[in-house]
């Protein structure tokens, strides 16, 4: 589809918006998102966020960006029967914050497939709610404790 704008109006058009400060070309908003091109792209396409385009060249306005950082999807907040399904105080993680426990506690990277690994060899207990594994506090610590000497650290820190 061609546009009906010249190429001296487009431009014109877009030193506009970019005049007023409150909108952002594609890739700053990608940037000021903290997320990737496919990422933002994925989010207009099912209509969560919402733009204008100018041909072939989009803008976001910054409180659409900020109204959708508010309802992004964030893994910490998820809540199984009222209650948050990870909560460091209750001793209640997520398979990345024990990779990230035990990489901090041995200052090495320690990937989020080891983790998944000793859980399906059942090495490191854990429990299945949904779809999601969900590892107490005292089962990391039996599992750090019958593992190598290595992995003998105190979990009270992390609570």
């Amino acid at each position: 589809m061609r546009c009906h704008l010249k190429n001296s109006e487009i431009l014109k058009k877009i030193e506009e918006l970019k005049a007023k400060g409150d909108y952002l070309s594609t890739i700053e908003a990608a940037e000021y998102l903290k997320i990737r091109l496919p990422s933002l792209y994925a989010a207009v396409f099912v209509r969560r966020l919402k733009g204008i385009k100018i041909a072939h060249y989009s803008f976001f306005l910054r409180k659409n960006l900020d109204e959708y950082k508010l309802s992004k999807f964030n893994r910490d907040n998820i809540r199984y029967e009222g209650e948050l399904l990870f909560d460091l105080e209750k001793g209640r993680y997520s398979v990345l914050q024990v990779a990230k426990i035990l990489s901090e506690e041995l200052k090495r990277p320690v990937p989020i497939t080891h983790v998944y690994d000793w859980l399906w060899k059942g090495q490191l207990k854990g429990r299945r709610i949904g779809s999601r594994w969900v590892i107490l506090k005292e089962d990391l610590e039996s599992y750090t404790r019958n593992e190598n000497s290595t992995f003998s650290f105190k979990l009270e820190r992390y609570a």
